[in-house]
């Protein structure tokens, strides 16, 4: 018998966890401004100022 609580509660958990991490590994901040731009961007779509290929994601 499948346990429905369970496997709600678990997958809640699974989406929660991929829904925080996953953002950051692909807009990070930029660090002049601070707002989330796409990575594979060498400036900035809000600031215009050059991001550094050393990101910290």
């Amino acid at each position: 018998m499948i346990h429905i609580p369970y496997l709600v509660i678990m997958s809640t958990l699974v989406v929660a966890i991929a829904g925080l991490s996953i953002p950051s590994l692909f807009w990070p901040k930029c660090p002049h401004c601070g707002r989330r731009t796409w990575v594979a961007k060498e400036e900035c779509s809000h600031c215009g100022s050059y991001l550094p290929d050393d990101l910290d994601l």
